[in-house]
């Protein structure tokens, strides 16, 4: 009987590859329902057909609480409503597959260096440059606008993943120096309001160091002094 049940529908719709029935189950389980997950390539359309299939037999209520974050993908379809953040080199011939992006909603980097600008650990190398484009307008080198808050509220997400949030700071600093201090300025106004988050933050000494020496960088305001005794629970 199960094969006539939305559930055996969707698995024979699934079985076709291997990985995604068992995905399927996976992420359908309560515990699942509000964790990110990362896809790289064919991992992509393996994703989205589970998640199309999640939609189809639990309705777009079935959606809720996922983050899916693409790398290099060349799926054309995902299922509506669902909340998602694209990334692709420029250049990478397995993106082209998704088609142009009308929207303009994919975060781009240019040439990552080397041969390979497909493989996972170059997309997962170039996260922090990703993630900064994403509130960034600009090209070759030059920065003509960014959107601090909207970074600071995105490394505000990331929660307690400090190795991700140095990252991130540590291209700031050396990649848009300028902007830096007010995004940390920004993160650490929000840190103030998620106390769980900060006590992850401030457990992380060199984190904490990293985000202290990009706020005193320079003239620092009454504001980011502020900031600085907070970081150092003074």
């Amino acid at each position: 009987m199960l094969g006539r049940t939305p559930v055996g529908v969707a698995y024979t719709a699934l079985a076709r590859n291997a990985a995604q029935v068992p995905l399927f189950d996976l992420l359908r389980k309560p515990e699942n329902k509000h964790r990110e997950f990362f896809a790289h390539s064919q991992g992509n359309l393996i994703l989205s057909n589970a998640l199309q299939a999640i939609a189809a037999v639990d309705g777009p209520a079935g959606l809720a609480g996922y983050k899916v974050h693409t790398f290099g993908s060349p799926a054309v379809n995902w299922p509506l409503g669902l909340r998602k953040f694209e990334h692709g080199f420029t250049f990478d011939y397995v993106a082209f597959f998704a088609g142009f992006d009308a929207t303009w909603s994919i975060s781009k980097v240019g040439l990552p260096g080397g041969i390979d600008m497909h493989g996972f650990l170059v997309y997962l190398k170039n996260d922090p440059a990703f993630v900064v484009n994403r509130y960034r307008v600009g090209g070759w080198g030059m920065t003509f606008n960014m959107d601090e808050d909207g970074l600071a509220e995105a490394l505000i997400a990331m929660s307690g993943n400090t190795r991700r949030i140095a990252a991130i700071f540590a291209r700031l600093d050396k990649k848009h120096n300028s902007d830096a201090d007010d995004v940390a300025g920004l993160y650490v106004k929000r840190l103030r309001k998620s106390p769980a988050i900060a006590a992850a933050i401030r457990a992380d000494r060199s984190l904490v160091a990293l985000l202290v020496r990009i706020l005193d960088d320079g003239w620092t305001s009454a504001g980011e002094k502020a900031a600085i005794e907070f970081l150092r629970g003074t």
